[in-house]
C-alpha cells in the first residue's frame, strides 16, 4: 500500500501528460498496468462505500439548520470513518482511480476504432511518438503552413546550464535569444531571426515550442528544429 498510493498519483499525472502530447498508446499501457495492482479494486470499493454513506448523510443533514450543519457534518464524518473502518486516503485515491477508469474507457474506445479493419485504409493506427529514449518525446501539431506547435515530455529537469546550451545551439542556427528566467520547474525563452519567431516554454515535465515563421515550412524542417531544441534542454555542454 505504501508504494501503491504514490503510484496512483504518478500514473494520474503521467496519463494526463501523455494525452497532452498524443501518446495514447503509452497512456493506455499505464492505465492497464495500474489496474493489475491488488489494491486497485480495494480502493474502488472503499470509494463506492463512501458514496453510499455520503448520500445518506446528505439527506440526514438537510433538516439541520445551516449555521450548525458544517460542524455536525464534520463530526458525523469523523465518527462514520471510525465506525465503518474507512480510510480517508483510500477514499480520495479511489475517486482518482474512478476518474482514471473513465479516461481508460475513452482511450480504449479510440484504440478500438483505429484498429477496426474497415477503417484501416481511412484512419491510421495509434502513432508511435518520436523522441530520444530517456530524454524526451514529442508530437508536432500543424496550425498552418507557417505556424506549428510542438508538445514534448522531457525526462531531465531543465536547469540554467541547459538553457545556456539552448541559447548557444540556437545562436549557431542564426537565432538571437531573449532574456530568460527559471522559476521553480518552469522557464520561458524566445528566439528571433529572419526566419521568424520561436517561443520555448516549459513546466517540468512538459515543454511547449511554438513556431511562427515568415515562410511556409515542411514538417521535417520543424522536426529537425524541435529535436535540436529538445536535445539542448536535456543536455549541457561540458
Amino acid at each position: 500500500m505504501d508504494d501503491f498510493n504514490p503510484k496512483i498519483v504518478r500514473v494520474y499525472n503521467s496519463v494526463k501528460d501523455n494525452i497532452w502530447i498524443g501518446d495514447i498508446k503509452y497512456a493506455i499501457e499505464l492505465l492497464r498496468e495500474l489496474r493489475r495492482a491488488r489494491e486497485y479494486r480495494e480502493y474502488l470499493s472503499e470509494e463506492s462505500r463512501w458514496k453510499e454513506i455520503s448520500a445518506s448523510l446528505e439527506l440526514k443533514l438537510k433538516s439541520v439548520d445551516k449555521s450548525k450543519r458544517h460542524h455536525q457534518e464534520t463530526t458525523e464524518i469523523r465518527e462514520i470513518l471510525e465506525k465503518q473502518g474507512l480510510e480517508s486516503e483510500k477514499i480520495i485515491l479511489g475517486s482518482v482511480i474512478e476518474e482514471l477508469q473513465k479516461i481508460e474507457a475513452v482511450l480504449s474506445e479510440i484504440e478500438k476504432i483505429l484498429s477496426q479493419k474497415t477503417l484501416q485504409d481511412l484512419t491510421p493506427q495509434l502513432p508511435e511518438v518520436p523522441g530520444k529514449p530517456g530524454f524526451f518525446k514529442y508530437t508536432i501539431l500543424t496550425r498552418s503552413q507557417r505556424e506549428f506547435e510542438v508538445r514534448a515530455l522531457v525526462y531531465v529537469e531543465t536547469k540554467r546550464e541547459h538553457l545556456e546550451n539552448l541559447v548557444e545551439t540556437m545562436r549557431e542556427n542564426g537565432f538571437l535569444a531573449s532574456d530568460y528566467e527559471i522559476e521553480g520547474y518552469g522557464f520561458s525563452i524566445q528566439f528571433y531571426s529572419d526566419l521568424g519567431h520561436i517561443d520555448v516554454s516549459g513546466v517540468f515535465p512538459r515543454i511547449l515550442i511554438q513556431f511562427s515563421l515568415r515562410k511556409p515550412a515542411k514538417e521535417h524542417e520543424i522536426k529537425s528544429y524541435a529535436e535540436n531544441i529538445l536535445s539542448a534542454v536535456t543536455s549541457s555542454r561540458s
